[in-house]
């Protein structure tokens, strides 16, 4: 009778979770809006469980897919910082037990997916903590130098093992071990930390054995053209995000936007997208945040107008939004100040909602790269009888431009402001202004 009872209780949970949890579309690049979002910083608690009862507020953002970082436990052999990284994992079956339980997590993820969001796990698999127990109980999963000895995949990276993909053991273990994430947790994609150092024929191999049951969604941190071979729905957008810092700081014009684009259109196969972005964990661990690098919180609009409609897929990394100055190490906890600017949080609500509620930001065509001004970076976005224009001062100061005579419509108005923008003759931009203006 026990049984009987705890089959129907099941069974009753099982499908009232299922009734719960919204229909959602497959994660693809036409509609994924990231969130990067880090749990030593993200809220008091760094836990699992404190994030559950911000996600409305991340959907209101118009972010869909929530990238957590690594989750697993830090190595504590040759440790960096207080804290270690997190991306030394020590065992990739198990969860820190600083952030919470496996249950935590499912319960993370099936709320991320009641929300109609979509959850991609950070997992680190070019190498391991020193005290990872694959070390010991499998030496020959790893890298071994001529004495004999297993070595860090690049000399600065102490704390971690490179690990050994000519061993079909490892490869069989890796790509359980993704699959385990998968079905028990219900994990929609992977952000795949350095995955240019990890060999192509592994990722095709990984991702065709993926795919067999659901279509997950591969992030590569990389750059490789390779990669979109292997499976991967989308790479970094390292040159395009460089070609802006070095036009804000002044080596290069508004007009290398255009030759960036064109480069990166040459190395790329037709049809796939990059990840766009102004600041991940990275950049702001070991660079700086938008609001400094992109000259403040005017200028960090301004950049990330830029990125977010030019045809990618945007990024947006926890903190950003309210324009937060401090520099996220990853070896240290550094909370964020939710109450920071918030008509900085607004700006992204606006701008993200144009790019959720328009098509042709996120698939139509890029275009007229070449009106790029020395300080106004200006290029369309067409599809059908649609076309908008985007137009960013890249400088802290007055700058003018002139578009051709076909295109100028007189008075237009601003998709972001509501206000109306005149297009006519020599148009002047204050400081870092920006508009998004329809054409047709």
């Amino acid at each position: 009778m026990k049984r009987i009872v705890l089959s129907s209780i099941i069974l009753f949970l099982t499908i009232n979770n299922t009734i719960a949890q919204p229909s959602r579309p497959p994660l693809t690049n036409d509609n994924a809006v990231i969130y990067e979002l880090f749990l030593r910083d993200f809220t008091p608690q760094e836990s699992i469980q404190s994030v559950i009862p911000r996600l409305p507020e991340l959907k209101a953002l118009g972010v869909n897919t929530i990238w957590i970082m690594p989750i697993h436990p830090v190595g504590k052999e040759k440790m960096k910082g207080p804290l270690g990284s997190p991306y030394s994992i020590q065992n990739f079956y198990a969860v820190n037990p600083e952030f919470g339980t496996k249950a935590d997590f499912k319960q993370l993820a099936d709320a991320i997916h009641a929300q109609g969001m979509y959850v991609m796990l950070d997992m680190v698999l070019n190498h391991t903590a020193w005290d990872n127990a694959w070390v010991t109980q499998h030496p020959d999963w790893y890298k071994h130098d001529a004495s004999g000895n297993i070595v860090s995949p690049v000399a600065d990276w102490t704390d971690v093992a490179q690990l050994n993909y000519g061993n079909q053991d490892l490869r069989k273990e890796i790509i359980n071990m993704l699959k385990y994430w998968v079905d028990s947790f219900g994990v929609d994609g992977y952000r795949c930390d350095a995955a240019d150092m990890v060999p192509n024929d592994f990722w095709k191999q990984a991702i065709t054995e993926l795919r067999k049951d659901k279509p997950v969604y591969m992030l590569a941190e990389g750059s490789k053209p390779e990669n979109y071979d292997a499976g991967f729905n989308l790479t970094y957008g390292w040159d395009i995000y460089g070609a802006l810092k070095d036009i804000y700081r002044g080596n290069h014009t508004a007009m290398y936007m255009d030759s960036a684009i064109q480069r990166d259109n040459k190395k790329y196969p037709a049809g796939t997208k990059r990840m766009y972005f102004t600041t991940d964990h990275d950049e702001t661990s070991w660079d700086h945040t938008p609001v400094y690098l992109f000259k403040g919180i005017a200028g960090s609009e301004a950049a990330f107008t830029v990125m977010c409609l030019l045809g990618g897929v945007p990024l947006v990394y926890d903190g950003q939004e309210v324009g937060d100055t401090a520099r996220l190490e990853i070896f240290h906890k550094i909370p964020i100040n939710w109450n920071e600017n918030p008509d900085l949080k607004a700006f992204y609500i606006n701008i993200l909602k144009l790019y959720n509620q328009n098509e042709v930001f996120r698939t139509g065509a890029v275009g007229d790269l070449n009106l790029c001004t020395p300080d106004v970076i200006i290029y369309s976005r067409s599809s059908g009888n649609q076309k908008y224009l985007v137009i960013v001062n890249t400088r802290d100061k007055h700058a003018f431009f002139q578009l051709p005579v076909v295109m100028q419509k007189g008075s237009v108005k601003d998709e972001l402001s509501g206000k109306d923008v005149n297009l006519t003759g020599t148009v002047t931009l204050n400081p870092f202004e920006y508009h998004v203006v329809r054409l047709q």
